[in-house]
């Protein structure tokens, strides 16, 4: 800097902004320190500054529709006029479970029937995962669809969808991560196929069931939808879907 660049400032401050992005920005953590008080700039200087345990709540997140950044902004107030001068530096925050917490969760097994209105008697598929919860850094979402009873439903494909839900105030969205197809043709009976997704394949967040008093959440689930011939007004050209809902979470093993 040259000297007609020298300028006095009141105060140089950092401040520490966790927010979520939509159509609008809500701020849901901000920590101000004061770093220098009353001095000059006048060629490259460095102020060292520190946070200590901030406490960070969420995960970063870069969603369709919604985004939880974090951030630190540095905050030059000119003597003059109070002018302020503020630059932005973005960071990323990974929210992993402490070993404690990794030993207190408790984990569901989910075995759920998935059958045709109308036809439920002649209708008995079995949908089985060993448990419901699941370490994005590196598990995989393994389960099984066996085919119990299946008469008089021809059957001609059948899809297993990895799925997120990202909810903003009142309204939810659903998007497709992958999807994965489980048979092309009708099954036999007694029939057992197995899923598979593995997670590391994918950029995911931690489930967050409540963010920011519960206006806000990212919640995962798996999909099937069967596809078949039969077709009724109770079910819609003879498709039918069930979602049923998994926790994902991040977890350092350690040893």
């Amino acid at each position: 800097m040259n000297d007609r660049n020298v300028f006095s400032y009141a105060s140089l401050t950092v401040e520490l902004i966790g927010q979520i992005e939509t159509d609008a920005i809500t701020q849901f953590m901000n920590i101000k320190k004061e770093i220098d008080s009353d001095g000059e700039v006048y060629q490259r200087q460095s102020h060292p500054f520190s946070f200590s345990r901030p406490g960070f709540v969420y995960e970063t997140y870069n969603g369709e529709k919604m985004k939880i950044k974090y951030l630190v902004r540095a905050i030059i107030t000119k003597k003059i006029f109070g002018t302020k001068l503020s630059v932005d530096k973005s960071f990323d925050v990974k929210c992993s479970l402490e070993k404690e917490q990794h030993e207190q969760m408790i984990f569901s097994r989910m075995n759920y029937e998935i059958g045709f209105k109308g036809l439920y008697l002649n209708t008995h598929i079995d949908f089985e995962m060993s448990k419901n919860k699941f370490n994005i850094e590196e598990e995989a979402i393994e389960g099984n669809v066996k085919f119990i009873n299946i008469e008089n439903v021809p059957i001609t494909s059948i899809d297993v969808y990895l799925m997120k839900t990202e909810k903003i105030m009142n309204k939810s969205d659903n998007y497709i991560i992958s999807k994965y197809e489980l048979c092309d043709g009708q099954p036999w009976r007694g029939d057992s196929i197995p899923i598979r997704f593995y997670l590391n394949n994918y950029k995911l967040s931690p489930t967050m069931k409540t963010i920011n008093n519960s206006q806000y959440s990212v919640r995962y689930y798996i999909k099937i939808v069967v596809y078949c011939e039969y077709d009724s007004e109770d079910e819609a050209n003879g498709q039918l879907s069930k979602m049923f809902e998994i926790v994902l979470y991040r977890y350092h093993r350690t040893i």
